[in-house]
C-alpha cells in the first residue's frame, strides 16, 4: 500500500488521479488503495494544510508545509506529464515478453505494442522505479512470478 503520509507521494497520486479519468480505479488499485483510503488521505492533508495556513502569521509568508506541498505538486505534474503511456501492469507484462528474448518486435506487436512505445514507457517507469522503492519491489516480485 502506498504511504500517503508522505507529502510528495500524496502530491504525485493527487496529480495522477486528477488526470486518470475513467482509469481512476486502476490508479488507486496500482497504489494498493481504494476510494476510502484516498478520501481519508485527502481529508488528512486538507486539514494539515488548512492548519498550517491558520497557524502561520501573515508576516511569516507562506507556511513551510504549504510551500512544500506546492513544490511537490509541481514536481509531480512534471513527472506525470513525462510519465509512461501505459499502466504499471501492462509495462510489467511487456517487460516479461522482452526478457524472454526472441523476436521482440513481433511479440510486442502481438500484444498491440511497438518497440518504440515500450521503450518510452521503459524510460518513464525506470525513472519512477529508481525513486519509489515500494514500486521497485512490486516490479521485481512481478517479474519473478512469471
Amino acid at each position: 500500500m502506498t504511504d500517503l503520509r508522505d507529502l510528495s507521494t500524496f502530491a504525485r497520486l493527487s496529480v495522477r488521479l486528477s488526470r486518470a479519468g475513467p482509469m481512476r480505479d486502476e490508479v488507486l488499485t496500482e497504489a494498493g488503495l481504494d476510494e476510502d483510503d484516498w478520501a481519508a488521505a485527502e481529508a488528512h492533508w486538507a486539514h494539515a494544510l488548512e492548519a498550517a495556513e491558520r497557524d502561520t502569521p501573515d508576516a511569516e509568508g507562506v507556511p513551510p508545509l504549504v510551500a512544500a506541498f506546492s513544490a511537490a505538486f509541481v514536481a509531480a505534474q512534471a513527472d506525470v506529464e513525462a510519465g509512461p503511456d501505459m499502466s504499471f501492469e501492462r509495462y510489467v507484462a511487456l517487460t516479461q515478453i522482452v526478457q524472454r528474448g526472441g523476436a521482440v518486435d513481433e511479440a510486442l506487436a502481438r500484444e498491440g505494442a511497438t518497440l518504440g512505445t515500450y521503450l518510452r514507457a521503459h524510460a518513464a517507469w525506470t525513472a519512477r522505479l529508481s525513486t519509489d522503492p515500494e514500486l521497485a519491489q512490486r516490479f521485481t516480485a512481478a517479474l519473478t512470478r512469471r
